[in-house]
């Protein structure tokens, strides 16, 4: 098991932290973060095993590797840098998404590790008819970005892994490589390619990964929204769901929501037959994210407020219902997925 450190303190790390059992290799031994950070003190009372601490060294003495998560949150790029180069110096192994990889201008890739584990293979041309992939797909989409997505993701492999089950599991978020997962191929976000030629593609790619790994279960996060949020933003008008719904069919789906700003159980039944008439989905059960979505008149775009624990639970609790997942309550959420698993006992395939 090789020791990793964390950095910084960001919304994905405290969520990969939550599920670190589940990370392939790797033993989370350091987690670092500025000073200023006021969670620092709050991890070193949670984490009495691990080295949390602001100071660079302290953290290497500690790790072979270093997570760097992006910088989502626009922390002052510098320490990012110094962190990077005393790792290098001391022959660390450097994980960072391809975003901040290309962020960071960095010329030299030894001891680099980018987290991209694509599944597409080499094309075939004169692709006729689309195949069917008989390994049952557990689908997780959301209203738009920044919508929990990947902590649902994670949420769902930690309950089929407890029942002894295996999964493949496809994410938009580099993260899930850590955890044996796979990245989409990087033509869903071709210009150049048509929609058509996407499908075609992707369905391929997806029937050979589903023959190869022989999973009982297939987990997929689609990356973006299902939905416009409004006038001033239409979610790329939701092209990369609808590619992955025509590529492979789903047998349950998960839909992630912002906080809501009202309990409407209409508005509960329109979302779920919206994922149903348009992407085939079949849409058993809603989560709400942590994430709140608001639209600024003043800089027309939406922004996102991540809550904390206190204000999530208080706004679950006065806008959701109990079958809606609850991302806070361990219990909660795990029964709510290990009930959908089960649904899947009908399909001849599972198992």
């Amino acid at each position: 098991m090789n020791k990793l450190a964390f950095f910084p303190i960001t919304h994905d790390m405290l969520t990969v932290l939550k599920y670190c059992e589940l990370i392939e290799n790797h033993e989370i031994t350091a987690i670092n973060s500025f000073k200023e950070d006021i969670l620092l003190e709050k991890l070193k009372r949670n984490c009495p095993a691990r080295s949390v601490a602001s100071d660079i060294n302290e953290t290497l003495n500690h790790a072979d590797a270093v997570l760097l998560f992006d910088n989502v949150e626009e922390f002052i790029f510098e320490k990012y840098r110094n962190l990077f180069y005393e790792a290098r110096q001391l022959k660390k192994t450097i994980l960072l998404s391809p975003k901040l990889y290309n962020q960071m201008n960095i010329e030299n890739k030894e001891n680099v590790y980018v987290l991209n584990n694509s599944f597409a293979r080499s094309r075939k041309n004169n692709i006729s008819k689309l195949e069917s992939i008989s390994t049952p797909v557990i689908t997780i989409c959301g209203m738009g970005e920044n919508c929990s997505k990947f902590e649902t993701l994670l949420l769902t492999l930690k309950c089929i892994k407890s029942m002894g089950l295996t999964a493949t599991i496809l994410s938009g978020n580099p993260l899930a490589v850590i955890f044996g997962g796979y990245t989409w191929p990087e033509y869903l976000y071709a210009d150049a390619m048509s929609l058509e030629s996407k499908i075609k593609f992707l369905n391929q790619d997806l029937y050979e990964l589903a023959q190869e790994r022989d999973s009982d279960v297939i987990i997929a996060e689609i990356p973006g929204g299902v939905m416009p949020l409004g006038q001033w933003n239409k979610n790329h008008f939701s092209e990369i769901p609808l590619v992955i719904s025509n590529a492979m069919e789903s047998d349950i789906g998960i839909l992630n929501t912002y906080v809501p700003f009202y309990k409407d159980h209409e508005q509960y039944k329109y979302l779920k037959e919206y994922c149903d008439y348009k992407y085939g989905i079949p849409i058993e059960v809603l989560c709400m994210a942590r994430q709140k979505v608001e639209y600024d008149t003043e800089s027309q775009r939406y922004q996102f407020m991540f809550l904390d624990e206190e204000y999530y639970n208080k706004l679950y609790d006065k806008y959701c219902t109990q079958d809606i997942i609850k991302l806070t309550d361990d219990v909660q959420s795990e029964a709510i997925i290990s009930g959908l698993i089960h649904l899947l006992e009908g399909n001849a395939e599972f198992i």
